[in-house]
């Protein structure tokens, strides 16, 4: 496993946190206590800041939340 199961994650999340973690993975690991914690909970390889626009940053969490 590489991290937690992704299925129900914007109920578990906010929309904030989900926005700025997908916005900069490599800055919340550093200064999140929730983004630490699940760093060391799954032993995670750190994840590179994918560069993401606001509108795929958008898309992305629409289809989370849109799956069952």
């Amino acid at each position: 496993m590489a991290g937690p199961d992704l299925l129900g994650v914007t109920a578990r999340r906010s929309a904030d946190w989900l926005k700025s973690w997908l916005k900069s993975p490599d800055t919340m690991v550093l200064t999140d206590p929730t983004a630490k914690a699940l760093y060391k909970q799954y032993n995670m390889v750190k994840m590179p800041n994918p560069k993401l626009s606001d509108e795929e940053v958008g898309a992305l969490i629409a289809y989370l939340g849109s799956q069952k």
